[in-house]
């Protein structure tokens, strides 16, 4: 079990998290689990920016995502 996990909330920000994505994977502490809240946002631009990690770092990242329950 991981000591620290890294929580992020995002909505359509691709940019931002990829920054945020690439200033975890440069830590050197790396006893960490990175969670990633999609705030209702687009899951594929989650996606591909977690995709473009090295493998290793892919590995300490889940997803989390939740829907806007006033589109329901």
């Amino acid at each position: 079990m991981s000591k620290v996990a890294v929580v992020t909330r995002t909505h359509n920000r691709p940019l931002f998290l990829a920054r945020v994505l690439k200033t975890v994977a440069e830590q050197t502490f790396q006893d960490y689990v990175h969670l990633i809240v999609n705030d209702a946002g687009s899951p594929e631009a989650v996606r591909a920016a977690v995709a473009q990690l090295p493998a290793a770092q892919q590995s300490r990242v889940c997803l989390l995502y939740t829907s806007d329950a006033a589109d329901e």
